[in-house]
C-alpha cells in the first residue's frame, strides 16, 4: 500500500499488553504513513504518555473486550481534562452487538475487530480522524458525543437543548409550573445513542393506553428504535460474521414492523 502523506507529522500511540499484537498494529500504522508510533504495554505508563497531549491518535487493543475498553476509559478519565480529546480506536477480537452500549460509553471513536490488515487499519484511522462529533466532558464520561445525527427533516428540540431550557425555567416559586414537564416530553429519550424520537403516547389523544390501537402504536415505536440501534451496530463493525447476524436481526425487526402495520390496516377495515 502506498504511503499516505496525510498522516505525515502525526504522532500515534499503541497500547496493548500483548507484545505481538502491539507490534502488529504499530507495523500496520507505519505502513499507512505514520512515522512516529509509540508502543506501550503498561497502562499506567500509557496514561502518563497520553497526558503530554502530543498524540494525534491512540489505539488500544486486547484479545477480549474488557481490556481495551478499560484502557480507553482510564486514559480519557485519568488525564487532565481537555488533554486527551483526540480520536481513540478500540481493537478487539470480535464484535458483540450486546456490548455495543459498553463500547460507545467507553469514549472510543470507533471499534475494529481482528484480524488487522493495512486496509482495515487505514479505513478505521480515516474514520476516526475525519469524524466530526462534539467532544463531551463530564464527571462520568469523556469522549465523542454518543447521539446519532438528527434526521434531515427533524425539526423538534434536541435533548440537551430541552434540558437547558428545563433548568432555566425551574426557579423557586410558590406553585409548580407545568412548562418544564412539557419541555421534557418534547425532547429526546434519556437513552444515550438513539436518534431523536417521540416518547410513547396513545395513538389518539384521550384514548385508553391499554387499547389495541395504543399497544400497536407503542409497539411500532419500540421496533423502530430497535432498528435504529441495530443500524448503528452494523456501521460500527467490519466483521462480516457480526454484520450477517445484525442484518438478520434487522430483517426480523422489519418483519415484525410490517405485521404491526398490517394489524393497523385490519383495524381500520
Amino acid at each position: 500500500m502506498s504511503l499516505n502523506t496525510s498522516f505525515l507529522g502525526k504522532a500515534c500511540m499503541v497500547v496493548a499488553s500483548d507484545d505481538s499484537l502491539c507490534s502488529l498494529i504499530a507495523t500496520s500504522l507505519h505502513q499507512i504513513g505514520f512515522a512516529d508510533v509509540l508502543k506501550s504495554g503498561i497502562l499506567t505508563e500509557a496514561i502518563k504518555f497520553a497526558a503530554s497531549g502530543i498524540y494525534d491518535l491512540i489505539v488500544c487493543a486486547g484479545t477480549d473486550i474488557d481490556e481495551p475498553l478499560d484502557m480507553i476509559r482510564r486514559i480519557r478519565m485519568e488525564t487532565p481534562e481537555g488533554v486527551v480529546t483526540g480520536p481513540m480506536i478500540c481493537v478487539i477480537s470480535h464484535m458483540d452487538v450486546g456490548n455495543l452500549s459498553m463500547m460507545r460509553n467507553s469514549g472510543a471513536n470507533c471499534v475494529m475487530t481482528l484480524p488487522i490488515s493495512t486496509r482495515s487499519i487505514l479505513k478505521n484511522v480515516n474514520r476516526a480522524l475525519n469524524e466530526k462529533r462534539e467532544f463531551i466532558a463530564n464527571p462520568t464520561f469523556r469522549g465523542p458525543c454518543r447521539r446519532n445525527p438528527a434526521p434531515g427533516l427533524y425539526e423538534g428540540p434536541f435533548r440537551r437543548a430541552a434540558d437547558r431550557q428545563d433548568c432555566a425555567t425551574q426557579s423557586p416559586s410558590p406553585s409548580p409550573s407545568p412548562a418544564p414537564r412539557k419541555l421534557a416530553a418534547a425532547g429526546h429519550s434519556g437513552e444515550l445513542g438513539l436518534a431523536p424520537r417521540r416518547p410513547h403516547a396513545p395513538a389518539v389523544v384521550g384514548e385508553d393506553p391499554n387499547s389495541q390501537a395504543s399497544i400497536i402504536f407503542n409497539g411500532v415505536s419500540e421496533i423502530a428504535a430497535r432498528i435504529e440501534h441495530l443500524k448503528e451496530a452494523l456501521h460500527a463493525t467490519d466483521d462480516e460474521r457480526t454484520r450477517k447476524v445484525v442484518r438478520a436481526e434487522i430483517m426480523e425487526a422489519a418483519d415484525r414492523l410490517v405485521n404491526l402495520v398490517t394489524l393497523v390496516d385490519l383495524n381500520k377495515a
